[in-house]
């Protein structure tokens, strides 16, 4: 039970401080950008969460497989929201020298 609270509080704080960044980049209007971030750190703390349950109950296989696929599918939706966020000034870089040139 203290653990799940613990890890709700982590993901709470994890959370908050990206989307306090986002905020701070201008970036947190944009829909997209905050649902991938939402969905990687609940899939990142669901798989830390099932990784211990089932090392609490002795079942290292299913830790380990739980924290492979949850903490991997929250991997590749880290990577899909950090190309999200960074798209936007990519292409206005590119414009920009366009404009320049």
């Amino acid at each position: 039970m203290l653990v799940g609270f613990l890890l709700g509080c982590l993901f709470m704080g994890v959370q908050l401080s990206i989307r306090s960044k986002l905020v701070k980049m201008g970036k947190a209007k944009i829909w997209p950008n905050c649902i991938m971030v939402l969905l990687a750190n609940a899939s990142v703390i669901f798989g830390i969460t099932w990784a211990i349950e089932s090392a609490m109950e002795h079942e290292t296989q299913a830790a380990v497989l739980g924290m492979v696929t949850f903490g991997g599918i929250g991997v590749v939706f880290a990577v899909i929201a950090y190309r999200l966020i960074n798209k936007k000034e990519t292409q206005k870089v590119v414009k920009e020298t366009a404009k320049e040139a």
